[in-house]
């Protein structure tokens, strides 16, 4: 129906605009005439067709100066004039249902949206509720605090100090109930099997962070750490997920708790939560470095809640 209003109204502003031209061509004509311009007759041979016709119908002369002038070219210039009024109010007729058309598509398309976002809202709700699980993914990076040459003593093997930092929280993490850990090649991953626990879990995890980086210090060491926070189905890492967490891992954000939006949101359902999550925006992530070929996902940070904010 839109497209048909605006083709009418195409046509019709066509009109209007030729009805215009006409109107001006006969009142300059009639000038010429008046005036008794000498181009003017080679020029009236052109409208004087159009001019005769309203002639036999419509024979219109006035007087001025004792002397007779035929008014025909007025009056087609003005029936030329009547034409293009009543083609503009047409014209704003016209428009005015193109706008009640867009407005009503506008509408249609908006119920639509509507629909659609509840039925994804709906959709990802019952995604979220599925979410029983949680994953801590872990990497380390270890560097000397002070040029190599400058260290004092023996020096530290920074793959045999990882190594250990690992064994560490293996040993201390891995032994409480509802967890599991992994090695995943120089990555380690806790698994915990419920959300009441991830608070105690997480925190312990924490405490132990900050004793190995203090550790480390004190043998010249400096701890970088980089991890995320992913909630998920299953109880164990899918190849597809871990490619996603290593994805994470890999924008380096160095000493800070990140978290996917699906831990986020399953967090949020749990009651007297312990940290508070902050949306740090949509994150994109270029494939293979392709400017067309990327994916934008939602990040978040994680801090310990103060007392007050509970």
């Amino acid at each position: 129906m839109k497209e048909i209003l605006q083709l009418l109204a195409k046509i019709v502003d066509w009109l209007r605009a030729t009805c215009a031209f006409f109107a001006s061509a006969y009142a300059l004509l009639w000038f010429l005439y008046f005036y008794k311009a000498p181009f003017y007759s080679a020029i009236s041979v052109f409208f004087d067709p159009v001019a005769l016709s309203v002639k036999n119908v419509i024979n219109y002369q006035f007087t001025f100066d004792d002397q007779k002038y035929d008014a025909t070219y007025m009056v087609v210039a003005s029936i030329f004039v009547g034409l293009f009024w009543c083609g503009t109010k047409i014209y704003k007729y016209i428009q005015l249902k193109i706008e009640d058309a867009v407005f009503a598509e506008n509408l249609r398309r908006a119920r639509s949206d509507v629909r659609t976002n509840v039925k994804i809202s709906k959709e990802f709700r019952e995604h979220i509720s599925k979410i029983n699980h949680y994953i801590i993914c872990l990497n380390f990076n270890l560097k000397y605090g002070v040029e190599e040459n400058l260290l004092g003593g023996e020096k530290v093997d920074l793959t045999k100090l990882k190594n250990k930092n690992y064994q560490e929280i293996l040993e201390n993490i891995g032994d409480m109930q509802g967890v599991n850990v992994e090695i995943h090649e120089d990555k380690i991953a806790i698994i915990g099997m419920n959300y009441t626990g991830f608070d105690r879990v997480f925190n312990l995890f924490l405490d132990m962070l900050g004793v190995i980086s203090q550790e480390n210090h004190e043998k010249d060491v400096l701890t970088e750490i980089f991890f995320v926070i992913d909630g998920v189905e299953e109880d164990s890492i899918t190849k597809e997920r871990m490619a996603f967490l290593k994805k994470v891992l890999s924008f380096g954000y160095k000493n800070k708790a990140v978290a996917s939006i699906t831990f986020a949101k399953r967090y949020e359902q749990e009651k007297n939560t312990g940290f508070i999550l902050n949306t740090m925006g949509k994150i994109r992530f270029f494939e293979g470095g392709l400017e067309n070929s990327y994916n934008d996902f939602e990040l978040f940070t994680m801090k310990r809640r103060r007392k007050k904010d509970y």
